[in-house]
């Protein structure tokens, strides 16, 4: 079951991910249009991605301090895992699409890596 607590931070973490992945997918798709391949498109959207949403998910969702080099190992993990899922799907849906498609997988991977990995609660130790 669910906690209270983490029901919040799931939510807070879906609102904040709609933005930051607007915010990719555009890039995603300027970067695509530009004439870059996907793997570069995917790239330099992530990059751009990660400084743009290391702040919004350690202010705004977990509420607690977090590691930045853990953060981009986070990233660095999708995003070799987004493209070998792209690179599955892309030729039946295409590259702008596939893009698209991998998003659960991908929500749901960073979600379980950021809580328990990136901004995990710090344990307190007590001085008797």
């Amino acid at each position: 079951m669910i906690s209270h607590r983490d029901t919040g931070i799931l939510l807070r973490f879906l609102m904040v991910g709609v933005i930051n992945t607007a915010f990719a997918v555009g890039l995603y798709w300027l970067f695509l249009y530009a004439g870059l391949s996907y793997q570069w498109a995917s790239l330099l959207s992530l990059i751009l991605g990660i400084i743009f949403s290391f702040n919004s998910h350690r202010l705004a969702v977990f509420k607690t301090g977090g590691g930045f080099f853990r953060y981009v190992l986070v990233w660095v993990s999708i995003y070799f895992v987004n493209i070998e899922l792209i690179s599955i799907i892309r030729d039946d849906i295409g590259d702008y699409i596939a893009g698209i498609a991998v998003l659960p997988a991908n929500v749901t991977l960073s979600f379980a890596l950021m809580k328990y990995f990136v901004f995990r609660p710090v344990k307190e130790c007590r001085v008797s």
